[in-house]
């Protein structure tokens, strides 16, 4: 074997699949309907015109490595806007740049590091990337997967019982199931890791779908140990973007931003933002629409018995169809069959192979998402009545 091939040979990891990757599935995205993706549908893509015209003006110049401009604006878009200032910023090519970034600049060979499932699959990924080891802690079911003050104790426990951990992360709202932490219970683990110095990678890139202070961002003066990741990806339905943005006591974010690379985010991505932040009328529409519909779905999926919802506070549900005697493979691929995609959940590490997720769309796209489900659960081969209200 040569020395090419040597590099990282024993090192077994990959990124797993996500939702809204057309390519990997040889499918044309104009043909379907994709409920695999969690961003909002309720955005205007006209209004992002103007402000790419007037960025286009300034494509011969580097971007703003910093992006200054933007974390101004920023922080005069936030309710509680006294509490930051630039230096409590770190702006990157989408949340998963800064779960590299934070994993980079703090996880070194050995370290161990705990990480709450199941979740989002790139935590690990990074840990990996930097010969860290990953802990896992698993939400329960029996909780639909919140959270609980026992949770927090035991993480608390399995923190004592292993001298090594460096390092927490924990998505919230949590992704796959969209529930959001109470707000004490994540404040009490924060305050014991600053205690024990260990630090505490918390995703908030589902927290504006409630509000942008439902989440534990007043806590980074205090907690120095803090590090907070947020999404414009999901919140403004770009993805192709690639912008999102951290909050941290400042001396972590100087850490973090000697480990990025330079111009991170380019011109055209900062001037979106900025043009979007001026617009507070979008977020506040949005979090109405995603409620009414989040409301509607499960109202028409309860009545049915086969199937269960679990309690979320984002634009997604999670589902667990195991009593319909389909997979989630098999599910999605009748979907498939009528142009239709949701997110087969089986490769989240903590659940089986019996969920699935719906990421929520405009009303007419969820009525016919709502139409095909029932088709296929009032038909189902299992003598099991599917229809709470079947007679």
């Amino acid at each position: 074997m040569n020395k090419i091939q040597k590099i990282n040979e024993n090192l077994d990891f990959s990124h797993k699949n996500h939702g809204g990757e057309f390519l990997k599935d040889n499918l044309k995205s104009d043909e379907f309907l994709d409920f695999s993706i969690n961003i909002n549908p309720f955005i205007d893509k006209g209004q992002f015109v103007a402000p790419i015209t007037s960025a286009v003006n300034n494509i011969d110049q580097y971007p703003d490595s910093l992006s200054l401009k933007l974390k101004e604006k920023m922080i005069s878009s936030f309710t509680k806007e006294k509490m930051y200032n630039v230096n409590n910023f770190i702006i990157g090519a989408g949340s998963t740049e800064l779960i590299t970034i934070f994993s980079d600049t703090f996880i070194k060979l050995d370290d161990s590091v705990i990480i709450i499932l199941p979740t989002f699959s790139e935590y690990a990924w990074a840990i990996k990337k930097n010969r860290g080891n990953i802990i896992p802690f698993y939400r329960k079911e029996i909780n639909n997967f919140k959270l609980t003050n026992q949770d927090i104790s035991q993480i608390i426990q399995l923190i004592e019982n292993n001298n090594n951990v460096k390092a927490i992360f924990c998505c919230n709202p949590n992704n796959p199931n969209g529930a959001l932490d109470s707000y004490d219970s994540l404040e009490k683990l924060i305050k014991y890791t600053h205690k024990h110095e260990i630090l505490i990678f918390i995703d908030e890139a589902f927290i504006q779908f409630i509000s942008d202070d439902s989440g534990v961002s007043n806590l980074i003066h205090n907690c120095s140990n803090l590090f907070i990741s947020r999404s414009f990806t999901k919140i403004y339905g770009i993805p192709g973007i690639r912008i999102g943005y951290g909050i941290a006591h400042e001396n972590l974010i100087k850490k973090m931003i000697n480990f990025q690379n330079l111009w991170p985010v380019s011109v055209i991505a900062q001037e979106i933002i900025i043009n979007l932040l001026e617009n507070k009328e979008i977020l506040a529409k949005s979090r109405k629409n995603i409620e009414n519909e989040r409301n509607f779905i499960i109202s028409e999926l309860d009545k049915f018995e086969v199937i269960k919802i679990y309690p979320s506070d984002s634009n997604f549900l999670l589902i667990n169809i195991q009593k319909t005697g389909l997979n989630a493979r098999e599910f999605r691929s009748i979907l498939l069959n009528h142009k239709i995609i949701v997110r087969d959940c089986s490769n989240y590490d903590g659940l089986n192979d019996y969920y699935i997720r719906i990421g929520l769309q405009k009303h007419l796209h969820n009525e016919k998402l709502i139409k095909l489900i029932k088709y296929i659960l009032n038909n189902l081969e299992n003598p099991q009545k599917s229809d709470k209200n079947a007679k």
